[in-house]
């Protein structure tokens, strides 16, 4: 059972990591504190 998770949770830290690159690329990650300022982060990212 044990290994059988291992290997579960190799398999998604792998593509978890594949897909953080590609948005990290395409500038989709929004670090702010708050909902309000997230909002406003990507509405001034979507107007661009």
């Amino acid at each position: 059972m044990a290994r059988a998770n291992g290997r579960r949770s190799k398999d998604c830290a792998f593509v978890e990591h594949v897909f953080a690159q590609q948005k990290s690329r395409m500038g989709l990650i929004v670090r702010t504190i708050g909902i309000a300022r997230a909002r406003t982060k990507i509405g001034m990212v979507t107007c661009h």
